[in-house]
């Protein structure tokens, strides 16, 4: 008797030892845990199919887009519809809400890009410069400037407060799928139907004045405020 449980001692050592064991032992438990995950919540309220949805940075809202030309906004923890943000008059592509959470553009077939409220989910504005569908919007992380892509094969930034294209890039055969800001907002990935990646500068040195004469008004920089503001 005693020797059977030091050899069962001995074999439950090994297998906690063995780092193969423990690997197999990690993988149940993982297994366990996701089969035991349940859905939260099914959002309904869109009558056309959902393009896309995406959370507030802030967690407390949810924005889905439609081709209903809809977009509905939840509250994201009791999950139900705040607002339903109707204007456009095609499928609603893409959605995204600004860095403070406060905004939400939409990016729509009939093209135009929404910008609405998300307190009162009242339109904004409608901002117009393409001749095909919108089909992606992204802020960028200031809040400042919108970029956008297009099905006419072109990616605008806009500034938001001036409600004005401040960069164009032109020049893919086919149209844009998507757009995106680079991590510094310098730069801009573009991703064409025409089997190319584009990599693109941003700001252009014409918004740089712009921002400058903006900050400044007419007089002479010091030598330390051109550094600061062109390098910031």
């Amino acid at each position: 008797m005693h020797k059977s449980f030091s050899t069962d001692l001995a074999k439950k050592k090994s297998f906690a030892h063995n780092p193969q064991h423990l690997l197999i032992l990690l993988l149940i438990i993982i297994n366990l845990y996701i089969n035991k995950r349940k859905e939260i919540k099914t959002l309904t309220g869109h009558t056309g199919v959902a393009r896309n949805a995406v959370y507030s940075p802030d967690g407390q809202t949810i924005v889905s887009c439609s081709n209903d030309s809809t977009l509905i906004l939840w509250d994201a923890v009791r999950f139900d519809s705040l607002h339903v943000l109707k204007g456009h008059v095609g499928s609603v592509n893409d959605c995204v809400f600004s860095p403070d959470s406060r905004t939400v553009a939409s990016a729509s077939s009939d093209q135009t890009i929404g910008i609405w409220d998300v307190e009162t989910g009242e339109n904004c504005a409608y901002l117009k410069g393409y001749t095909g569908a919108v089909t992606s919007v992204c802020f960028s992380k200031d809040g400042r400037y919108l970029l956008s892509s297009s099905n006419d094969g072109s990616v605008k930034v806009w500034d938001i407060a001036r409600e004005e294209i401040v960069h164009s890039l032109d020049g893919y055969t086919h149209g844009v799928n998507i757009a995106l800001f680079g991590n510094d907002d310098r730069t801009i990935l573009s991703v064409g139907q025409d089997h190319t990646i584009r990599v693109s500068d941003f700001p252009p040195i014409q918004e740089l004045i712009y921002q400058t004469k903006l900050k400044f008004g007419s007089r002479w920089l010091s030598d330390d405020e051109r550094k600061r503001f062109y390098l910031k």
